[in-house]
């Protein structure tokens, strides 16, 4: 529309209807936005609240206690099921970090002599199996000081054959995890 060629009056009309659909718009969209917040935030506070309840009235909040004894007092059984089964994942998920914990031991004693080709961890044997190269016979016994000095691993079978040879020595140390591992 030709916008310059209107009388003032309507130039004015325009420009009011323009400002009232801009208002309006601008108005939904942060309505929209308010509700979305409150209903993603509800569970949130919901669950927060139901805390604080607790805690006001004494009832025990640590490791979930709350929730299994209301499920064991009038829940139903796959509620008490998936329950145990979420927690016996973080149990495992924290039994695997402290085996990470071992490898993480094992890499920050080795020397630059040793290269490591290979860490292999048996769940079912609880061994943490160690295979590389030591440059030197001497390297290799080093480093199986080092790892018995450390508070994790109290010993640390070295085989002879791994000492058979002077230089580039092939080496295998199996540590039995139940010894070191809760």
């Amino acid at each position: 529309m030709l916008h310059n060629l209107l009388p003032p009056l309507e130039k004015k009309a325009i420009q009011t209807e323009y400002m009232v659909r801009l208002g309006t718009v601008s108005a939904l969209l942060l309505a929209a936005a308010v509700s979305i917040g409150v209903v993603t935030l509800l569970p949130t506070y919901l669950s927060l609240s139901a805390e604080v309840d607790a805690v006001r009235t004494g009832v025990p909040v640590e490791q979930g206690e709350v929730a299994t004894s209301t499920l064991e007092q009038g829940g139903d059984a796959d509620s008490l099921q998936t329950l145990r089964h979420t927690i016996g994942i973080f149990e495992n998920t924290q039994k695997e970090d402290q085996v990470s914990q071992l490898i993480t031991t094992v890499l920050a004693v080795r020397p630059d002599t040793i290269t490591i080709g290979g860490i292999v961890y048996d769940r079912g044997a609880k061994t943490l199996t160690i295979e590389g190269v030591s440059a030197t016979r001497d390297a290799l016994v080093g480093y199986a000081r080092s790892l018995e000095d450390t508070p994790t691993f109290a010993r640390v079978p070295l085989s002879i054959a791994d000492l058979a040879k002077n230089t580039n020595i092939r080496f295998r140390l199996s540590l039995r995890l139940e010894d070191f591992v809760e």
